[in-house]
């Protein structure tokens, strides 16, 4: 028997084993050598994911068995694959790591299981007007500590919308009809929505909105409720006399549908998504979900999006647990674009529920009873707990930062958010920073450029003056800090009709390590 003989022998044999009742005969799949795949943690059961070096492979292998097998591509931004047995075909039990070693005889270089991931749970609106809305502005309500809030109510006044921003909500879909969203979510230029064709060749009909990667099409009908929920958190309509506010008042929300009615969805799904969001420029990707399973290929569609300039906001999960002990990712990956929230309470203490981790969870942000847009019509709403929620938060601020600040880099809205967090006692050795979500000090922070001193404000060493060229005639507010965080102010003054103004400091006041100049309404 020829070594080439020998080799489709083998793989043949392989796959009679992923497809057959063990209980048959047992012997005949008895693979020598350890399992290859890690399936303690929940997974889809006919399907594993492998990444080659030569995209022919597949070819060759799909015809050893086309009527068993079907590979496809994740996603089109990578070299990875799906490998799948084809249900109908098959009992109730199939050998992953029998199909596991078919790929890798045919070249793949990393295989792995296709995990599931899971959800981790002054405008006229009414829910903000009476105060429903605790993590907007907290006077106290409903037992809660005065101003254990974001300051949302202060940041409105800098930037209360972002119409030019793209989130993706990466999720359970979205109730595109909802009187509070439907007028807040992307629409694709590319795609003339309802003539059933794909405009712009992307391989999905009528994704005018986003997409459903469970059933390939543009339809993400959210039949769970938690993406709509978030929606609703990161943009519900401000200012229309409806149901509740969001973050910003006015965006554009990308729904991404991965996870089905029982919250719940692939890795391979996942990416799909991620991709999607990379192609349509998404500048924000909100992933509320995760597994304690670490997946390769979901840690290379992650990178995708770093490399890409997007934040991506993710949730620490709702296990009580320390993520340094008991990894849960994404929220415990490391790359540079990811910011991992935890949730706080109306009294700014850590829920009880959820996860921490002193070096991979960044912050924290409400997550307690967090009331928004709901899915089981167009005008439901629902109080929900999470993590997921705080993460949500989290999104709708940077989106605000990036409409304010469009030039600054995935790395600077990230320190702003960091750098001008609200500092806890609660969350001290649980979080890198310390902190809880303030979006009116993270937009505060961006108003300097890269040293904090803004390129209108200029020193005059020799007599202790600065010097501020702004515009004719407007009041500004000189302030200055020496951590970035807490600003003291020191005078308002009023530019002259060349937009020049001269500030006289005290040696005192002149010792401060950063300055800025900020206009007065």
């Amino acid at each position: 028997m020829t070594a080439s003989l020998k080799k489709t022998t083998a793989r043949l044999a392989l796959i009679y084993c992923v497809v057959a009742h063990f209980s048959v005969n047992p012997a005949l799949c008895q693979e020598p050598g350890p399992p290859i795949l890690d399936l303690k943690h929940p997974h889809v059961p006919n399907r594993i994911l492998a990444t080659f070096d030569d995209a022919s492979f597949h070819s060759e292998l799909s015809a050893l068995s086309p009527a068993l097998l079907h590979v496809r591509p994740v996603s089109s931004l990578s070299s990875d694959w799906i490998i799948e047995v084809q249900p109908h075909q098959t009992g109730s039990e199939i050998d992953l790591n029998s199909l596991a070693k078919l790929a890798v005889s045919a070249g793949a270089k990393h295989v792995e299981p296709d995990y599931l991931l899971s959800v981790l749970k002054d405008p006229n609106d009414p829910a903000y007007f009476d105060r429903t809305t605790w993590w907007f502005n907290n006077v106290g309500q409903n037992g809660g500590v005065t101003d254990a809030d974001i300051d949302a109510r202060e940041a409105w006044d800098i930037q209360d919308s972002a119409s030019d921003v793209i989130i993706a909500v990466i999720d359970t879909g979205a109730r595109l009809t909802h009187e509070d969203l439907k007028d807040n979510f992307w629409n694709n230029p590319g795609e003339i929505p309802g003539n059933q064709l794909d405009d712009d060749q992307n391989g999905y009909i009528d994704d005018f909105h986003g997409i459903n990667a469970i059933n390939n099409d543009g339809n993400p009908v959210d039949d769970h409720g938690h993406g709509t929920h978030l929606a609703g958190i990161i943009a519900a309509k401000g200012n229309n006399a409806k149901g509740t506010v969001g973050v910003i008042w006015k965006g554009q929300i990308m729904p991404l549908k991965f996870m089905a009615s029982n919250g719940s969805g692939s890795v391979s799904d996942a990416i799909q998504c991620i991709d999607y969001a990379i192609n349509k420029s998404a500048q924000i990707i909100n992933a509320s979900w995760g597994n304690v399973g670490q997946s390769f290929f979901l840690e290379r569609a992650i990178r995708r999006t770093r490399d890409n300039g997007i934040v991506f906001v993710t949730a620490a999960g709702n296990s009580s647990q320390d993520i340094e002990e008991t990894p849960n990712f994404p929220a415990s990956y490391t790359f540079s674009n990811i910011i991992s929230v935890c949730a706080t309470t109306e009294r700014d203490t850590l829920v009880s529920f959820s996860n921490y981790g002193n070096l991979s969870v960044d912050l924290g942000a409400p997550g307690a009873s967090i009331y928004s847009t709901y899915f089981r019509n167009d005008a439901d709403y629902h109080e929900i707990s999470g993590s997921s929620m705080a993460a949500a938060l989290v999104s709708g601020s940077v989106a605000a930062l990036i409409q304010k600040y469009p030039d600054a880099g995935y790395e600077k809205w990230i320190e702003a958010i960091l750098q001008s967090v609200d500092s806890l006692p609660a969350l001290e050795e649980k979080t890198v920073s310390g902190g809880r979500l303030n979006l009116n000090g993270a937009l505060r922070f961006l108003q300097t450029n890269e040293d904090l001193v803004p390129a209108h404000l200029q020193w005059l060493e020799g007599n202790r003056q600065i010097r501020i060229t702004g515009s004719s005639s407007t009041l500004y507010a000189v302030e200055s800090t020496e951590d970035g965080k807490n600003w003291i102010f020191h005078q308002a003054v009023l530019t002259d009709f060349d937009g020049i103004a001269l500030i006289p400091m005290s040696s005192t006041q002149s010792s401060s390590k950063w300055y800025r100049a900020i206009t007065v309404e």
